[in-house]
């Protein structure tokens, strides 16, 4: 071992101090950079942690306040977010996670709510996805036109069909009386071979 750590392929290992110095730097760095919204509340709903896009997404005030305090650590989740009963409920129940779908008024959120220990801490990831859901219903609505005016032409075109078809129809039966009319006037006036008068020779 002692050749590995004087070639530096390993590194001495760290007492259980340095080793929670090291995780707390991780997990800031990854609050800081992450474009979702992050918190992490404890069986009191208060928050132990969040980041600052967090702070953004509902109140300008709480923005104020994490600016001044960063983290907001102590602050009463009930009071920065509308739907803090469903990191309640996952409280609750110690269940692994649970995502939904939220609208808050004009916006629409996407959360997953996770447990890191049971009954005594949770972990919220929330992203507003108001943009994209606008737009999936934009998409939903176009393609609803296009298959209502698609319809509308098939209807169309049916139908045109259909009016050319009948007046086909009647044309042909104008045609078909007209020969059956004519032919049995031909009848009327042709006298059969057999039935000729015959005058008395002189």
């Amino acid at each position: 071992m002692d050749w590995a750590l004087s070639d530096g392929r390993t590194e001495p290992p760290m007492c259980p101090v340095q080793l929670r110095s090291q995780s707390e730097r991780k997990l800031d760095a990854l609050l800081r950079h992450m474009g979702a919204g992050a918190v992490f509340v404890d069986a009191d709903l208060k928050v132990v942690e969040c980041n600052e896009t967090f702070s953004r997404m509902f109140d300008e005030d709480t923005l104020s306040v994490y600016q001044s305090r960063p983290g907001l650590a102590g602050a009463r989740l009930d009071r920065l977010i509308p739907f803090a009963e469903r990191f309640r409920s996952v409280l609750d129940t110690g269940e692994d996670a649970r995502r939904e779908t939220l609208q808050v008024e004009d916006r629409i959120y996407s959360t997953i709510i996770f447990t890191i220990d049971p009954h005594r801490l949770v972990g919220g990831i929330v992203r507003d996805v108001t943009s994209a859901e606008i737009s999936r219903a934009q998409i939903a609505h176009l393609a609803q036109e296009v298959i209502h005016r698609h319809l509308e032409l098939v209807q169309e075109v049916a139908c045109r069909l259909g009016e050319s078809m009948a007046d086909t129809e009647i044309l042909l039966r104008s045609l078909a009386d007209g020969n059956v009319a004519q032919d049995k006037g031909t009848e009327t006036r042709t006298t059969p071979a057999g039935n000729h008068d015959r005058r008395p020779c002189d």
